[in-house]
């Protein structure tokens, strides 16, 4: 069995079967990285390979250097080897504050060095899927598996408010938008020093980001161009009677600002509207400064054609036709926006430990109802106590009796720093029990410097607090659970299993989402002995509840694959909404989130334009007069039908 390289950062998967092994390999891939993520408690020895291999987010300095220029968006770096003075060399990063890594998802920039001097193995520069050359690519969640009210059964998974909250995820967004000589845009955003889009910072209004005003069909538009003062075209372009406003739509909704690029590309042509043109040269002027600010820095370090290149490499836009825009004769500026937006986990996420066990949030509980384990500490994910059986999840068992050892050892670091020596030693009898010898060596060296210099130990706490603190457990482990499990008791005073209180209100909170739940409601709280409960490393998937339902279902069907074919822009347009999903709708009788699912929200662009002008202009919408070859749409009016006469 090949598996991923990647695994080397899941401890003991030896206790993991083969399927689960690939598909735990997959959801470390499909991971979302956040700020919030720590280190895990428990890591595999071998992590260091998955470090190595993932240049795009970090840099870790190969040998010593200085950074020259450290500023927004670039760094640039002189590496000076003294062994191997040929392979000197100068290098430029780029470091904007998001960086793209997968379906629109973004990781953020947590780390950039100043400008000065480094050594070799010190961090140029880090996004939030590294700490410290550490990958976190999720959280430390105090878990529970036991039975929840019904609403944790297999694949589903109960969090917290707190869990909800700490769980999340950005996405980045870039817009292009052209500014020909007749453009007219209205002025949508009016506490915006732009007026006609926001400025960086500003949240876009739901999901519009601009508004482009055109003459209404029918109006004589020269002679309307003609006859208005051109310094009031805003105005104008408010006004409904002469002027049809076209959106331009973010897939963000509600999403921020967070940088805003602009190139002047024609500087003959002059605009109709002079108030516009106006606007935009001062967001030029504005663009330029910040230019020339870096190039003062870069050229004050650099050769002078150095930092030209630079900047116009990075910064400027000197050929439309890379940008593919129409109409280029006419072009005069371009802008380039970035809109950001951090996502909570909402109920139809999902999650996933290291050892795939996934499932979807099917409930968010209020933090003051959580339940709490003998400790007074509140449980923020419940699982289902079957799905470690069924999905063959055993390693997660060692996994959350050695994180739960670690969270001890953190807790007792940050209380009182003069506990690092005992700690240290006591995770040296965890490692030999592991049978991980050479580990054990190190941990003892560590110890040893924190106790002779007083750096080692500073940077040692700044690293736990910033971070976690973390043990490395071999991948494949030799060695007898009791023995782990008697030390735990006899040093750590800790067990896996424990005594859950569930409050009597949460029965009742539970009673109101569930009203056809029979249960009775306690006079007190309620305490379940004997169950599983420790820190485990959960992770968010790039799988959000509102990018999963999306409907494609026009087109030519293809008899082979049972699918409608693929247009002309290789859409498929194929139905992606899930058949319960699907009959949920049937069976509730919403006839009309069917209809607007297959017709206007449709993903058949072609379709879906002319449909929504039928509705702005007419209030209504009718569906095409011509038969689309696909058998879905047959069955959907044979159900419709039987609904109605039925």
């Amino acid at each position: 069995m090949i598996t991923s390289s990647s695994l080397g950062i899941i401890p003991f998967v030896s206790n993991t079967d083969a399927t689960r092994l690939q598909m735990a390999a997959k959801q470390l891939s499909q991971s979302c990285s956040h700020s919030n993520c720590r280190r895990p408690y428990v890591i595999g020895e071998d992590y260091h390979y998955l470090s190595e291999m993932s240049k795009l987010y970090k840099h870790v300095a190969p040998c010593d250097g200085d950074i020259m220029y450290s500023g927004a968006d670039i760094m640039i770096v002189f590496f000076n080897d003294p062994n191997d003075t040929k392979n000197s060399y100068i290098k430029t990063f780029e470091t904007p504050l998001y960086k793209h890594c997968a379906n629109g998802f973004a990781t953020k920039l947590s780390y950039q060095s100043e400008v000065g001097s480094f050594k070799k193995g010190d961090i140029i520069f880090e996004y939030d899927s590294f700490i410290e050359n550490v990958p976190v690519y999720g959280y430390n969640l105090n878990s529970a598996y036991m039975p929840w009210f019904g609403m944790n059964f297999e694949d589903a998974v109960v969090i917290s408010e707190s869990a909800s909250k700490l769980m999340k995820c950005n996405k980045v967004e870039n817009v292009i938008i052209p500014i020909y000589k007749q453009s007219l845009f209205r002025n949508l955003y009016p506490e915006s020093k732009h007026n006609f889009i926001p400025e960086i910072g500003q949240k876009i209004k739901n999901n519009v980001i601009l508004y482009q005003s055109i003459p209404k069909v029918g109006s004589n538009s020269k002679q309307l161009m003609g006859s208005i003062d051109l310094y009031n075209i805003p105005n104008i372009t408010d006004d409904n009677f002469l002027f049809n406003s076209i959106p331009t739509i973010s897939k963000l909704p509600g999403g921020t600002v967070s940088k805003i690029k602009i190139h002047h590309i024609n500087k003959k042509l002059k605009m109709i509207d002079k108030n516009l043109e106006k606007k935009i040269k001062g967001m030029l002027t504005e663009y330029y400064i910040k230019i020339r600010e870096v190039y003062k820095s870069v050229s004050n370090s650099m050769y002078e054609d150095y930092a030209k290149k630079l900047l116009s490499s990075h910064y400027m836009m000197l050929d439309s036709k890379q940008e593919k825009i129409e109409n280029g004769d006419e072009l005069l500026y371009i802008i380039e926006l970035e809109v950001s937006k951090e996502y909570d986990t909402q109920i139809g996420d999902k999650l996933s430990t290291r050892f795939a066990g996934k499932g979807v949030v099917s409930q968010i509980i209020p933090d003051d109802l959580r339940p709490i384990n003998s400790n007074g500490e509140p449980i923020d994910v419940i699982m289902s106590p079957l799905g470690v059986f069924s999905r063959m999840n055993f390693g997660v068992t060692i996994e959350g009796l050695v994180s739960k050892i670690i969270k001890k050892c953190e807790n007792d670091i940050l209380i009182n720093e003069n506990n690092i020596n005992q700690v240290l030693n006591n995770l040296v009898k965890v490692s030999d029990i592991l049978g991980n010898k050479e580990y054990s060596k190190k941990i003892r060296l560590l110890n040893t410097d924190i106790h002779t210099d007083s750096n080692t130990k500073s940077n040692f706490i700044k690293s736990v607090k910033r971070g976690g603190l973390f043990f490395e457990a071999p991948c494949f482990a030799n060695f007898d659970v009791k023995q782990l499990i008697d030390l735990s008791i006899k040093i750590f005073g800790i067990t896996t299993n424990d005594s859950i209180k569930i409050k009597k209100e949460t029965f009742e909170w539970v009673k109101t989402q569930q009203p056809n739940l029979d249960i009775p409601l306690p006079e007190k709280d309620v305490i379940y002995n004997d169950i599983y409960n420790a820190p485990l490393y959960i992770i968010k998937l790039m799988q959000l509840s509102e990018h999963k339902i999306n409907v494609r279902d026009f087109g030519d069907y293809s008899a082979s694959k049972k699918q409608p074919k693929a247009d002309k822009d290789n859409l498929n347009k194929a139905s992606k909404i899930g058949n319960m999903e699907f009959d949920a709708f049937l069976s509730h009788n919403n006839m009309n989130v069917i209809r607007e699912l297959r017709t206007v929200k449709s993903d058949a662009l072609n379709l879906k334009s002319e449909m929504v002008s039928q509705l702005i202009n007419n209030g209504v919408y009718d569906l095409p007069s011509t038969k689309p070859k696909s058998y879905t749409r047959d069955i959907i009016k044979a159900y419709i039908k039987f609904l109605n006469e039925n």
